[in-house]
Parts: C-alpha cells; sequence; structure tokens
C-alpha cells in the first residue's frame, strides 16, 4: 500500500510540477520563434528555466503543507 501511495503522491507531484513548467516553456519557445536570434535563444532559456524553478517550488511547497494528492483530489471533488 505505500507504493500505491507514493505513486499517486509522485504522480499528482509531476502535474503540479508540469503546470507552470509547461506554460513558461510555451511562452519560451514562442518567444525563440519569434526572435531566432541569440536574444530569443536566451529569453526563451530563461522563460523555460524559470517555469521549471517555479513548478519545482510550488509542488514541493504543496507536497510540504499537506501533501500533492491531498489538494488535487479537494480540487477533483469541486468538479462534482
Amino acid at each position: 500500500m505505500k507504493l500505491l501511495r507514493y505513486l499517486v503522491e509522485g504522480l499528482c507531484w509531476v502535474q503540479l510540477f508540469l503546470c507552470p513548467a509547461a506554460i513558461l516553456g510555451f511562452a519560451g519557445y514562442v518567444v525563440y520563434h519569434n526572435f531566432p536570434g541569440n536574444w530569443g535563444i536566451a529569453g526563451g532559456g530563461v522563460l523555460l528555466l524559470t517555469g521549471v524553478g517555479l513548478g519545482i517550488y510550488f509542488a514541493e511547497r504543496v507536497r510540504g503543507s499537506g501533501g500533492c494528492s491531498t489538494l488535487m483530489f479537494r480540487i477533483f471533488a469541486l468538479k462534482r
């Protein structure tokens, strides 16, 4: 049962991590696509790294306060 709990907690952590990382990663891609020179690479990379950093920070903060799965299941319960 502990393995299943760790698996669910890990999947919820990844989902919380991917929200800001994917949004800012896509914004970084758009910046790179519109400015294909060195400034586009730098701006896109900064946005991507900021998204990864915010994703880790947010997911770890939620995990430490009560668990990622608790937060996700509360959100899923509100959809009903």
